[in-house]
């Protein structure tokens, strides 16, 4: 067993987005980012979970690709984790202030997951 108690691993989701347009209100919203089954059924959970929208395609010089650069898909990832942002401050916003929320934007984009992996490196 690599990690059978969790206590070396990070929980992060890549489809926020996707998620976001399934959730039917702001008690579903929060309820997913609280995560408390996750967190119930592993306790010692070293992280997260992060929540995270990757922007679609890749870095490279093939007209396939979605992005020529680096900091074009670093920008677009910006853009999308403002959005979630955004989108979070205006469902959750109406029952209770979202930064308070367990769960909530703490472990919202890919910004949060990038500090708490350097907190953990120091």
């Amino acid at each position: 067993e690599v990690d059978p108690t969790f206590g070396r691993t990070v929980v992060v989701s890549t489809k926020l987005d996707t998620k976001l347009a399934q959730l039917s209100g702001t008690s579903d919203l929060l309820h997913f980012l609280a995560a408390r089954p996750l967190r119930e059924s592993h306790p010692r959970l070293l992280g997260g979970p992060f929540f995270t929208s990757v922007p679609s395609g890749r870095v490279g010089s093939s007209p396939l690709h979605g992005f020529a650069t680096d900091g074009e898909y670093q920008d677009a990832l910006a853009r999308t984790e403002h959005a979630n942002l955004e989108y979070l401050r205006e469902v959750a916003a109406p029952a209770a202030d979202a930064a308070t929320q367990p769960g909530a934007r703490s472990a919202v984009g890919i910004s949060r997951l990038r500090r708490f992996l350097e907190d953990l490196l120091r």
